[in-house]
């Protein structure tokens, strides 16, 4: 595995683990309508971030695939609220 796949791990990671904090965090600290609040900030997050920031300032050479990295925010947002609607 290259350095820039092993980046790649880390930042899918990252990604998840972000998005999947997001959630718990407003349903730990009983936000009113934490669901609606975490769907609706995290997806324009990662539109925001990928879409936009990561292609005008991010360096090509490291960037990797936006819609992959979305993905892992969408994954992390996903499992954050099926985990927070079981407990």
């Amino acid at each position: 595995m290259t350095d820039a796949q092993l980046q790649n791990v880390f930042d899918q990671i990252g990604h998840f683990l972000g998005a999947y904090a997001g959630v718990l965090t407003l349903f730990i600290f009983h936000v009113p309508y934490w669901l609606y609040i975490s769907a609706i900030v995290i997806t324009l997050w990662a539109i925001g971030k990928e879409f936009w920031y990561d292609e005008h300032y991010e360096d090509a050479a490291v960037r990797g695939s936006s819609l992959l990295d979305f993905t892992f925010y969408m994954i992390g947002l996903a499992v954050g609220i099926l985990v927070c609607l079981k407990a």
